[in-house]
This record gives C-alpha cells, sequence and structure tokens, in this order.
C-alpha cells in the first residue's frame, strides 16, 4: 500500500472510529484502483444485502440548487418556518432550533461577516444554497485534513456560492476563509450526495459529504446500494455477490438512464467518460434503454458505438409531458405518440412508466380506492415491467427495486380487498384456493424483499418500518 493510500485509509478509520459507526469485522479496504486514483475493494466475498459499512456525514446542510425549498437549518423540516431573531437571515421552525448549538455558531459567523444594519430576508434562499460549505469552517483539524483529501474539481464554475458571498451579501470573508471555502465547494460538487431525511409523507432533501463513501468509484452497474436512516448516517449494502478483491462502487447517476444521457451527465457534473461494461455494450444487457424504433422495419436501432458522445436529439416535447400531472395525458402520450417513436425499454418510456407509479394510487382522483380496474392491472404491469428491466441491468437489490417491490405488493393487495372474498364464495373450487394460495405466497415473498431492502431507510413507509427485524444498523 502507498504512502498515500495508508494515510488515506488510516484518516477514514480514525474518523468512523470518532463516530463510533466502525464494524467490528470489516469487510473492505481502501486501495489503488485501475480506474485511476483511490477506490474501495472488498476483503473477503460479500453477500447480498449485507452490510458493508456505515458512514456519517463530515458536512451536511441544505442543497445548492435554486429551486431548493426552504427549510429550517437545525431540523430540516419545512413547516412553521420563520426567520432568525437574531438577523443571521436563516429560517429555524422553533425556539429550540434557534437555539441549538449548530446555528448557533452559523448564525454568530454569518453576522460576522455582514455590514450593520443589512437587512437579508428576502434573500433567504440564496443564503440557504451557500449554508452547507460554510459549515465547513467550524470543522476541527483531523476532519479539515481528511475533507483536504478528497477529490475536488478545479473548474471555474465551482465556487459560486462563494461568489454569492461576496457579491450579493457583501460578506467580508477573510482570504484564508475564502481559500478553504472555494476548494470545499470542489470538494462537494465532487463527491456529495443528496441526503434525504423526514418520513415518507414529509421529505427534505440536503447535500452531505461522506468521507468513505466518496472514495467510492463509479459503475452503471453498481454492487451496492445506499440509504440514509433516522440519524443522516449512509448505510451501504451488497446490492449483488461481490468476491474477495473485487471493487466496491456507487452509482453517480440514475440506474434507469440510457447510456448517452448517463455518460453525458457524468462528463458535464463529474468530468470523466464512463467507459464501464454497461457503457460499452450497445444493449445495456439487453435493457435496450437507448433504442429508438427502426422506421424501415419491426426492429430496434441502437447505436453502433454507445461511448459515442455527440448526438442531435431533442428532447423538449418529453420534457412537456413529464411535467404533466394529468395520468390520462401521460398514458395517452405513452401509448399514442411515444410507443411510435421508441421501444418500450427506451429510458424516456421507462421514466414514464415510472412517474406513473407513484401518481397511481397517490395523486387526488387517482387514489387507492379511486383506482379502475384497468389502471390497476396496468400499475401491477408497470411494476413487474420495470423490475424485470432492473434485473437486466445486473443492479441486484437497488433501493429502486425496493420500492417498486412495496408498490406490487399494494396493487396485488388492492386486488385482494376488492375481490379475494367474492371469488372465494363463489367460486370455491380447488383450483381457486390454489392460485389464491399463490398470489398470497407471491404476496410475501415481494413484501419480505421490500422490507428487506428498506431496511434502516428513513424514508421507508411505515409498514415496511414495523416488519424491520432490527431498528437500528447497530442493534445486535
Amino acid at each position: 500500500m502507498c504512502e498515500s493510500v495508508k494515510r488515506t485509509d488510516n484518516m477514514v478509520n480514525n474518523y468512523l472510529k470518532s463516530r463510533e459507526i466502525i464494524r467490528n469485522e470489516k469487510s473492505w479496504d481502501i486501495r489503488m484502483s485501475k480506474l485511476g486514483g483511490r477506490g474501495i475493494f472488498a476483503t473477503r466475498d460479500i453477500n447480498p444485502g449485507e452490510v458493508i459499512f456505515v458512514d456519517s456525514p463530515i458536512i451536511i446542510g441544505p442543497r445548492a440548487r435554486s429551486d431548493s425549498s426552504e427549510i429550517c437549518v437545525n431540523c430540516y423540516r419545512r413547516d412553521d418556518l420563520v426567520k432568525c431573531s437574531k438577523k443571521c437571515g436563516l429560517p429555524v421552525c422553533s425556539v429550540e432550533c434557534e437555539n441549538s448549538e449548530t446555528h448557533k455558531k452559523e448564525c454568530c459567523l454569518l453576522n460576522s461577516w455582514k455590514k450593520e444594519d443589512s437587512d437579508y430576508s428576502d434573500l433567504t434562499g440564496e443564503l440557504l444554497r451557500c449554508l452547507t460549505p460554510v459549515r465547513s469552517l467550524f470543522l476541527n483539524e483531523n476532519d479539515r485534513n481528511l475533507v483536504k483529501l478528497l477529490k475536488s474539481h478545479s473548474d471555474p464554475k465551482h465556487g459560486f456560492e462563494v461568489d454569492l458571498l461576496k457579491e450579493k451579501f457583501n460578506f467580508r470573508l477573510s482570504e484564508d476563509e475564502e481559500i478553504f471555502l472555494r476548494f470545499v465547494c470542489s470538494v462537494l460538487d465532487a463527491n456529495a450526495f443528496e441526503v434525504v431525511v423526514g418520513n415518507e409523507t414529509k421529505q427534505s432533501a440536503l447535500r452531505g459529504l461522506y468521507p468513505l463513501s466518496s472514495l467510492a468509484n463509479h459503475n452503471c452497474s453498481p454492487n451496492t446500494a445506499h440509504i440514509f436512516d433516522n440519524k443522516q448516517r449512509m448505510i451501504v449494502r451488497a446490492a449483488v455477490f461481490i468476491a474477495k478483491d473485487a471493487e466496491i462502487f456507487h452509482s453517480y447517476v440514475r440506474i434507469v438512464w440510457g447510456t448517452l444521457t448517463r455518460r453525458y451527465l457524468l462528463y458535464l457534473t463529474k468530468h470523466f467518460a464512463c467507459g464501464c461494461e454497461r457503457c460499452c455494450d450497445p444493449s445495456e444487457f439487453g435493457g435496450k434503454l437507448s433504442g429508438l424504433k427502426c422506421q424501415g422495419c419491426p426492429g430496434i436501432a441502437l447505436p453502433v458505438e454507445p461511448l459515442q458522445l455527440k448526438c442531435n436529439w431533442e428532447w423538449s416535447r418529453v420534457q412537456n409531458i413529464d411535467e404533466a400531472n394529468d395520468v390520462q395525458e401521460m398514458f395517452k402520450f405513452l401509448d399514442e405518440k411515444l410507443s411510435q417513436l421508441v421501444p418500450p425499454t427506451n429510458q424516456i418510456a421507462v421514466e414514464l412508466k415510472y412517474k406513473l407509479v407513484w401518481r397511481l394510487g397517490y395523486r387526488p382522483g387517482y387514489l387507492w380506492k379511486e383506482l379502475s380496474l384497468e389502471y390497476l392491472e396496468r400499475k401491477e404491469a408497470i411494476c413487474r415491467e420495470l423490475l424485470e428491466l432492473l434485473s437486466r441491468l445486473k443492479v441486484g437489490q437497488c433501493k429502486m427495486r425496493g420500492l417498486l417491490l412495496y408498490e406490487l405488493y399494494l396493487c396485488l393487495q388492492e386486488k385482494q380487498r376488492r375481490g379475494l372474498n367474492e371469488s372465494i364464495e363463489i367460486n370455491n373450487n380447488n383450483e381457486d384456493e390454489s392460485e389464491i394460495c399463490n398470489t398470497k405466497n407471491e404476496m410475501k415473498t415481494i413484501f419480505d424483499e421490500a422490507v428487506d431492502i428498506s431496511t434502516f431507510d428513513v424514508g421507508a413507509s411505515q409498514e415496511l418500518k414495523n416488519n424491520w427485524k432490527k431498528a437500528d444498523v447497530f442493534d445486535l
């Protein structure tokens, strides 16, 4: 092990120990990767579903997106927000949150930077976008040194938060503060994860920097899946079997995107062009997410050279439909128009179907008890179709699989609620009893796997949480 890797390994382990989240029997270590730079590797065979490691955010806070919702800067709730009474400009939801140790430090710092009598009440959203890197200034020396070991991007566009602080707020930063903040912004852009907090009905999205997880390289068919628990810890599990000495991968992009979209976004945001096995396969292991309908025959047109980034496709029409809330319009577009242009496996069709899964059963007019049998059966069919696609993509027990399994279970449960008792009374014969038994067995199998995949996920439904075998990853 070279000195730089050894130093990184020691610092990461010390960090995990300081957070009391290192597991007794580690199944990973840090080595040089053939992809370049460092990576995480398995030190033994790891089975699907097994927890590989737990990570804790060294920095966490609001996202930098301009369209992010305002949230309390301490508990991250979105309700009952008021401006901090000490005039720092940040929103809080209670006296307790305003007086929390975390907020006291940032409130004092922001007030020390601003000019007297400055009022930023109309710029709360902009200030929230800058808050996460600002929190890095409160790190102790060991944590700062660990952040300095992480990968960073040097593109001029990284660090816009510092520009906002200086130009829009006229904050008076010291030279050392500005240098470190710009560096942290570049580290966050390279490594931060979107973190979901809250419960299944009220969630907020944050960005967090997880030191160990930041060292995992990308693969479009990752061998891990991760969730966040109610302490904002990241729990990383094996999605598939991982052999000893194999590299452990995350995916930085959505699994159901086609190759061109994935590679373009990776190049744009992470500054590398992926050349993994899936990207090199024109059919994406048979998933055909980039496929188009051939105008001259019934076949599907696929890119001959999938690693070429150039493309003249127009996506604006799809974006309009993508934003539509009307289920009927979405199905009409999917069935009558999109089906003429792309096969059912194309990423646009797949994304639209995935959105329909979350409209059917949850939107007013399409709640579970309001769904027509046609829509209920279509949702079931879409869930099964997308689950089959995930199997083809070799992503194992990923979070999307868990979500789709639970929605499929709810479809079968609703069908059972509507018709099972009537079926038993009218058609009480051995064949029907056998079919009912098979359905019950399938429902149990589906539900049990959804429970396993969702375990420790703060955003999981209460029904799934009630069936977890353990409430915390460190419970015996």
